[in-house]
């Protein structure tokens, strides 16, 4: 068994003798000892107690971490912007009207972390959390332009009225649209990629190329001289 790592917000998520890879037991340490502390927090249990459920903080760090490749105290406001604003909007496959739900866990998350670690970023992040923010939000989730190959296909399994809340519901769509396209056998999509409940796991099992994005944001930070 590995040896436990003691929770450390500022810790490196990058492997000790690499600028180019994560550390993969840092890292998920590092999102899901922070979701658990929030989860456990007077911020998460007064927004729960409206019967919101909560799982868009852990998108949140997941998006950040893989897409942006830096730790929640290094999140500056323009990365920030980039994960809600586009980041969400394209990888996320969810109704847009989840907009001011994602935007007031996200508000109560930042509260968490300004108050427990102090983080210089937390105050302006939740002030930008506003109901300004859940109508761009919406609009931003509501326009397909914004849609990753994933889920523009997702999406449009819901418009033709497939139920894409189940595996066999994805399966049945995805068979069709290849079927209307000649392809067979039709390709065989997995719930777990595509599924909104399942958004933050999907990050997971990251592709090469999200690798590589990973790679050249930490060589970026290298020659600009950050941490």
């Amino acid at each position: 068994m590995a040896d436990e790592i003691p929770f450390d917000i500022h810790a490196s998520l990058f492997n000790d003798d690499s600028d180019e890879t994560f550390d993969e037991h840092a890292l998920n340490h590092y999102r899901d000892e922070i979701i658990e502390q929030f989860k456990r927090s007077t911020e998460a249990v007064s927004l729960a107690a409206t019967g919101q459920e909560l799982h868009w903080a852990h998108t949140f760090v997941e998006l950040t971490i893989q897409y942006v490749g830096v730790g929640l105290p290094s999140l500056d406001s323009d990365k920030f912007e980039g994960v809600i604003f586009k980041l969400i909007p394209r990888k996320v496959s969810v109704d847009a009207s989840e907009a001011p739900a994602i935007i007031s866990e996200l508000r109560a998350f930042w509260a968490f972390l300004g108050r427990v670690y102090l983080l210089d970023n937390a105050p302006r992040f939740v002030a930008a959390l506003d109901d300004a923010a859940a109508v761009r939000l919406e609009q931003e989730m509501a326009n397909p332009e914004n849609y990753g190959p994933g889920k523009s296909m997702f999406m449009q399994g819901l418009v033709r009225g497939f139920d894409m809340s189940t595996e066999e519901g994805i399966q049945t769509w995805f068979s069709e649209y290849n079927r209307e396209l000649g392809f067979a056998p039709p390709l065989n999509y997995s719930s777990s990629a595509t599924s909104s409940k399942l958004g933050a796991t999907t990050m997971k099992q990251r592709s090469e190329k999200d690798r590589n994005r990973s790679r050249i944001a930490r060589a970026s930070r290298k020659r600009n001289g950050r941490k």
